[in-house]
């Protein structure tokens, strides 16, 4: 079935359901997605999988109550069906003070085509990209384990107010961890094209770095330059970013914003910007009730600047607020979320930023990051597969892995250096990073 039959299945399906529903508002959303992956350990594959699934959410309004039910379904009978007992769950439901409406239609900017139908590539397409990892690894006498996924997402949003909204989705990720005796390296790509996970790339650089991890040294944990790859710096924004920016954290006094919105915080030379239509990201031009996303930006020129939006919290603000978008997919408690994040770059080059650090750590990936303090946005996680020292501009030794607690919007404010090519790591696109004073708590033996 072609890109646009899909699309036009999946609105008939939401369709279907709105107009069975009978509730005072309703929305359906129908989602279908076919995900494939292949696994591979000790320089092996040893799994090849696949799964496809149609799913429909549906949320009715009745009054100020709403009710929300879902289901993988097949037919538009099993969509009304479903309908019918959101309805049934709205009428159950306590009222929802605060709650205005649902959206109304916009218009949604038109965008270039993004389907890239090589997503869809069969197991042995995939075997053959994965066997470049594994050919790497063993002429270098490394062992390789890791995963090449695929993913392809349509998505049809409809409302009784009007709203009328498709698009599909496509993504493609590699990573691998090659292993030595006393090390390991880690890399990873993606992006919309099995032709953006770079397999040669990722496996060099994953090698590379175990080999120059062996003989690992010890370090005193401390506040410390570090330069942090693309991989691990996605994370902490991501984290920064879903947690501080979201308007229902800040209107229940749990972001950090509470205390900064409108301050400089950061660096002066960070700016951090959420845009939907952004090509280094993943295209998406409307959110999870068919609302186009607006491009955000969150930190301008070091200062916290903006929210983002969904028509719950764009409602209950005081004065109400512009939605901008960024409603995720209903039952959602956590609120909006930017998903299309882009640090703007620097003029330096990856070695550049190296050379002007006179000791520090290069930081690959981060390993079970957790928020301790969300209005504090403090951050504890470790270092993993791939920490080594700085020593007057070089690398010279890989690190044991250490463990950081850390504010991280102050942290942001020590920001000493922004690369300028960047790479996208989930929902973030960004350069390396070269932070001051980062600090390090405790260490280990491995």
């Amino acid at each position: 079935m072609s890109d646009a039959m899909n699309q036009a299945l999946l609105l008939d399906i939401a369709t279907a359901a709105v107009e069975a529903c009978p509730a005072d508002q309703t929305e359906a959303v129908c989602v279908e997605s076919v995900q494939a992956v292949t696994r591979f350990a000790n320089n092996v594959i040893h799994q090849n999988m696949a799964d496809r699934g149609r799913e429909l959410t549906v949320r009715a309004v009745v009054g100020r109550r709403i009710g929300v039910a879902s289901g993988v379904i097949s037919t538009a009978d099993e969509a009304r069906a479903l309908a019918r007992q959101a309805a049934e769950l709205a009428r159950l439901a306590r009222e929802l003070p605060d709650f205005v409406s649902l959206p109304s239609p916009q218009p949604i900017p038109p965008a270039p085509e993004t389907f890239c139908c090589d997503c869809a590539a069969s197991a042995a397409r995939r075997a053959e990209i994965v066997k470049q990892v594994l050919e790497t690894a063993a002429a270098r006498g490394l062992k390789s384990a890791g995963a090449l996924s695929t993913h392809v997402s349509s998505i049809a949003v409809v409302n009784s107010l009007g709203i009328r909204a498709t698009r599909t989705l496509t993504r493609a990720h590699l990573h691998t961890v090659m292993q030595a005796e006393d090390s390991a390296g880690y890399a990873a790509a993606e992006g919309p094209s099995l032709a953006d996970t770079r397999p040669s790339e990722v496996a060099e650089t994953a090698a590379a770095k175990a080999e120059l991890g062996r003989k690992p040294i010890s370090l005193d944990p401390r506040p410390m330059t570090v330069l942090f790859e693309p991989v691990a710096a996605a994370e902490l924004i991501e984290f920064m970013a879903f947690f501080g920016f979201n308007a229902l954290q800040y209107q229940e006094q749990q972001s950090f914003a509470c205390d900064l919105l409108g301050q400089q915080a950061c660096a002066p030379t960070f700016t951090l910007t959420d845009d939907g239509f952004d090509p280094r990201t993943y295209f998406t031009p409307f959110d999870f009730e068919g609302v186009p996303k607006r491009r955000v930006e969150l930190v301008k020129n070091g200062v916290i600047n903006a929210l983002v939006y969904d028509s719950y919290t764009a409602a209950r603000a005081k004065p109400p607020a512009e939605n901008t978008g960024h409603a995720l997919p209903a039952p959602n408690d956590f609120g909006p979320a930017p998903t299309n994040l882009v640090v703007s770059p620097g003029p330096a080059s990856k070695q550049e930023l190296i050379a002007s650090i006179e000791r520090g750590l290069l930081v690959s990936r981060i390993h079970y990051l957790n928020i301790v303090h969300p209005r504090q946005m403090i951050l504890t996680g470790m270092t993993r597969e791939g920490t080594f020292l700085i020593d007057r501009g070089e690398l010279v030794a890989g690190v044991r892995n250490l463990r950081f607690t850390e504010r991280m919007v102050q942290a942001l404010g020590r920001l000493a250096g922004l690369g300028r090519d960047g790479e996208l790591h989930g929902h973030v696109w960004l350069p390396p990073l070269v932070i001051e004073d980062f600090t390090f708590t405790s260490a280990t033996e491995f």
